[in-house]
């Protein structure tokens, strides 16, 4: 009898169950995961199914470990329009490399989702390079990406149609050496906290659409060697780095240069900042006996050549015409190595020295009109510069090797042996030629 009861009371709960599966409409609504919380997204968005086993605990932790990152927050991660929103997404659904924080940590995790978010922020889909956001390569394997062992220390996405802004998750790149954006189209400013990376060595953003102001290290020294932020629109000061070697900043809106770098930075090679919004005077003081390059025209500078400047014993080019410089030209220089020497457009005064740039064998470019300079430059002075010498013995062409001397040798105040344009001229044509 036992088993005659047992039996249909199976009976009943299987058919029950076999009821409702055939009652149902299928209209449900399944379970919201509670790790994923909801993504804001478009009525049309999709999403591509889930290629992961991961626990509520790995997403747990891999939330955990994203909100470390500057720029990353709670209403961004879980956002999908949002770089770090989609970042977060592809991490836990799409990547193959299924990273748990329990397995390789947090820091292998938060570089490649920092590496994602610079793909998504600058419309990664339509840059000229392969291999990004591949799930199946380390990220140190993606294009352009330079690792130390296994920790991102160099990104070069040079002329890559990277489009938009710079994600504020960069700076969170503890490791990062080298980063080379130049000549794309990058809207933005420059994360704040970008230069407090302590191996920062050598930045360039040149040739982009970057605004706002350079921002300073704020603890620590600086091992910035190289920053070329050239042709962009960057405004206000040019802070102080210490180590810098190559400092390329020209045609931005700048107003003014740490004045250390002419007094105390000795490492420094090159400074170009010509084309900017500079003004005051020349600074007098010039600490920089590795100083070879340095470029301050179209500026808005006053007062005078200093005889330290003129000194300079690597100094090999000293532009700084287009500005309101005074003063007349020294009668001695200690920099033998100049070759460019460009003073054109200022407003000099005097009478040439005779001895002017005697000692400047490497000479091949000297730029002194529009100015009010009086006296001759002689045939004794021009057969001291081997290249003009060379022209006027018929050895050398000025168009092809080089030999240029501009002066206001069409005044009456003025005779030139060597000139190869004479001024005033309507049109004084491209001064960076």
């Amino acid at each position: 009898t036992l088993l005659v009861v047992i039996g249909v009371g199976i009976y009943f709960i299987v058919e029950n169950i076999s009821n409702n599966n055939d009652n149902s409409e299928g209209t449900l609504e399944p379970t919201p995961d509670p790790m994923f919380p909801p993504y804001n997204v478009d009525g049309e968005s999709s999403f591509p199914s889930s290629s992961s086993s991961f626990t509520e605990k790995d997403i747990m932790d891999i939330d955990a470990a994203l909100l470390k990152i500057s720029g990353s927050n709670d209403d961004n991660i879980y956002d999908m329009n949002t770089p770090e929103g989609k970042c977060r997404y592809w991490l836990t659904h799409e990547d193959q490399q299924e990273l748990r924080v329990e397995q390789v940590g947090e820091h292998r995790i938060q570089q490649r989702y920092i590496l994602c978010t610079l793909y998504y922020s600058t419309n990664g889909d339509f840059w000229t390079v392969d291999s990004w956001l591949n799930g199946q390569l380390h990220e140190c394997d993606w294009y352009g990406i330079a690792c130390d062992v296994d920790d991102v220390a160099g990104i070069t996405l040079e002329n890559k149609n990277l489009t938009g802004p710079l994600p504020k998750e960069l700076e969170s790149l503890d490791n990062l050496q080298l980063l080379i954006l130049s000549s794309n189209s990058i809207s933005s400013s420059i994360p704040d906290n970008l230069f407090d990376i302590d191996d920062l060595i050598w930045v360039e953003l040149s040739v982009n659409q970057m605004i706002g102001t350079i921002p300073q290290k704020k603890s620590g020294i600086s091992a910035l060697e190289v920053l070329h932020l050239k042709y962009n629109q960057l405004e206000g000061n040019l802070p102080f780095f210490p180590n810098l070697e190559r400092v390329y900043v020209q045609r931005n809106l700048l107003t003014s240069i740490d004045a250390r770098y002419m007094s105390s930075v000795e490492s420094l090679v090159e400074l170009k900042a010509y084309d900017n919004l500079l003004s005051g005077p020349l600074p007098s003081k010039w600490n920089t006996s590795k100083l070879e390059y340095l470029d301050l025209g179209l500026n808005n500078f006053t007062g005078t050549i200093s005889q330290e400047l003129w000194n300079l014993p690597r100094l090999k080019y000293l532009v700084v015409d287009d500005n309101q410089i005074t003063g007349g030209l020294p009668a001695a220089s200690g920099s033998p190595s100049l070759q460019r020497v460009w003073l054109y457009s200022n407003q000099l005064s005097g009478s040439i020295p005779a001895n002017f740039g005697s000692n400047w064998q490497q000479l091949t470019s000297l730029k002194i009109q529009d100015n009010a300079l009086t006296g001759d430059i002689t045939l004794e002075q021009c057969n001291r510069w081997p290249a003009s010498s060379q022209v006027l013995s018929g050895n050398a062409s000025s168009a092809t090797d080089g030999w240029r001397l501009e002066a206001d040798c069409n005044l009456a105040t003025m005779d030139c042996a060597c000139c190869t344009q004479c001024f005033p001229l309507a049109n004084t044509g491209n001064r960076k030629q």
